[in-house]
């Protein structure tokens, strides 16, 4: 409902060699709704597109080899940067922004959702925590209230005690 992605790849076989190609694959998120989870969303999708996007050039890579086992195995290379996932909101934005991404800290889907569900975890921990520290503070306060009342009636009947004491000494005078 709040956007749409299009992702687009170009696979170019190299002119200079015959034994070289390259992929470009570029994210498209076109913005219907704004929201404020949209810098999230942008680098979510970004992550997750590398990750879709070097899953299927490694399996494109271990068909070949095993298709064609007696030729020289072929791999892969990492060359420059990532460029930022290109959004539009209604504006265009500068699509010349370039983010360096290292393929060491990057979340991919699994790792995500392992990391929302221990998150989700600490957060009902301290939730259960939070309502345990307010019922021990209702307590306290219930118990200070019920001796309030309990010194109150105590004044009131030493009060009584001394009004028909005073009473007495009245009349008998």
């Amino acid at each position: 409902d709040y956007f749409r992605a299009e992702s687009r790849w170009v696979f170019d076989a190299s002119l200079s060699s015959a034994h070289e190609c390259s992929l470009v694959s570029g994210m498209r998120l076109k913005w219907a709704k704004s929201t404020f989870l949209k810098g999230q969303i942008e680098g979510f999708a970004k992550s997750e597109s590398k990750s879709v996007m070097l899953k299927w050039v490694k399996q494109a890579i271990d068909a070949y080899n095993s298709a064609h086992p007696s030729e020289k195995p072929v791999h892969r290379q990492d060359q420059g940067p990532v460029a930022a996932a290109a959004s539009e909101d209604g504006r265009k934005k500068d699509q010349d922004a370039v983010a360096t991404m290292t393929t060491t800290n990057k979340l991919n889907p699994d790792t995500s959702l392992l990391l929302l569900r221990q998150l989700n975890v600490v957060g009902v921990v301290v939730l259960v925590l939070l309502l345990l520290q307010l019922m021990v503070t209702l307590y306290n306060l219930r118990t200070t209230t019920n001796e309030s009342v309990r010194l109150q009636k105590q004044h009131q009947v030493l009060l009584s005690q001394l009004m028909d004491k005073m009473k007495c000494v009245k009349s008998s005078a």
